[in-house]
């Protein structure tokens, strides 16, 4: 039965998620978000967190009444970092990075390995398949126990060839060796499908490819070069995650209103952020596209969970439950992340106003 057709029974946390995903309508709107904040952790769960992990995360998603939980993609288990300093490393693609504690848990790259075609004959690719390399996601899974549903992040293969090259000589390849630039795509393809396997295995709800195609003034590059050399490898990794019975959504940051049409017609079921310091107005892509993609997002994480007052959160928060959420098909999120700059305080009152006003029908 359509769940427009019934009066909506409280759902358990994964199953109003999964609802909508299906672009269907829940008991009430779903909430996730990048719980990437260390004094949140600190004063949910008394923890004094230094090294982000899947089962740490699981236990702040479940205490704030999250209804996902995020999984990420490790190193495997027996995995020796490299450091060249105490903030310093390098992974095991051979980037270098520079940590920094504004932006807990993410790292800078700041030199990459592959500097020309001919550094491509000795790169050494990871094992993407390598089963110890899910064995924090699996501890997650393990006390997860189906309540939430599990959301497996895995960069996406322009990202990762932005990771390997940098963006500067991805920039430069583009028009000057397209044939080197699609070699590299072909390689990060194939390790997402391998990632894709992997957490399939381990037994996940949706897979969450995380490539960042745009910058607030627009995509990075020219759509139709995105059609032309980067959506088909989209194409491969939504069609095995569909085959595999997971759930595939985009994220990426930035404006990229000219290609929602694609994301759609690729077979994405949800997009994440939904930036709005980037110009992307939810209202208007609800409008637009109704409920052909589940939107997730638009929660300004810059301005007004940083600076705003209980008043204004609650109702930036009301107003995309309205814009996004009205005929079901959205998830309540941040339009970036919890990160640390937001006041916890903040962060509650998002959340509480979503379980006190976001249950079908909706009637503010």
């Amino acid at each position: 039965m359509d769940n427009k057709d019934k009066d909506c029974d409280e759902m358990s946390p994964r199953e109003r998620f999964i609802t909508v995903l299906e672009q269907k309508i829940p008991d009430r709107i779903p909430i996730f978000d990048f719980l990437f904040s260390k004094p949140l952790y600190n004063e949910v769960l008394d923890m004094n967190i230094k090294k982000y992990n899947d089962l740490d995360y699981f236990l702040l998603a479940d205490a704030l009444g999250l209804d996902a939980t995020l999984l990420s993609t490790g190193m495997p288990e027996e995995y020796t970092l490299k450091t060249l300093s105490d903030d310093i490393f390098i992974d095991e693609w051979g980037t270098v990075y520079k940590i920094a504690e504004n932006t807990w848990p993410s790292s800078t790259p700041i030199d990459h390995i592959i500097k020309n075609k001919e550094d491509l004959k000795n790169f050494k690719i990871p094992n993407g398949s390598e089963g110890k390399r899910y064995f924090e996601a699996m501890k997650a899974i393990e006390k997860n126990n189906n309540k939430l549903a599990s959301i497996a992040i895995i960069t996406g293969p322009f990202t990762m060839v932005m990771m390997i090259i940098g963006l500067s000589k991805m920039s430069e390849y583009i028009y000057d060796e397209p044939e080197f630039i699609n070699d590299l795509l072909k390689i990060t393809t194939n390790y997402c499908l391998q990632l894709i396997e992997g957490f399939n295995k381990i037994g996940v709800d949706a897979i969450l490819v995380a490539d960042d195609l745009g910058f607030s003034g627009g995509t990075l590059f020219n759509p139709d070069w995105y059609r032309k050399n980067l959506f088909p490898y989209f194409n491969e990794l939504v069609k095995e995650i569909k085959k595999k019975g997971m759930y595939p959504i985009l994220h990426s940051d930035g404006n990229i209103r000219l290609i929602i049409q694609d994301i759609i017609d690729i077979g994405f079921v949800g997009l994440n952020p939904i930036e709005k310091k980037s110009n992307m107005n939810l209202k208007e892509i609800r409008e637009r596209f109704g409920n052909k993609l589940t939107l997730s997002g638009n929660v300004d994480s810059s301005k007004t969970l940083v600076y705003g007052n209980r008043e204004e959160i609650i109702r930036e928060t009301l107003n995309c439950m309205k814009d996004g959420g009205k005929e079901g098909a959205f998830i309540l999120s941040s339009d970036h992340s919890f990160r640390q700059e937001i006041p916890n305080k903040n962060i509650f009152t998002m959340i509480e106003t979503c379980k006190k006003y976001g249950k079908y029908p909706l009637n503010f």
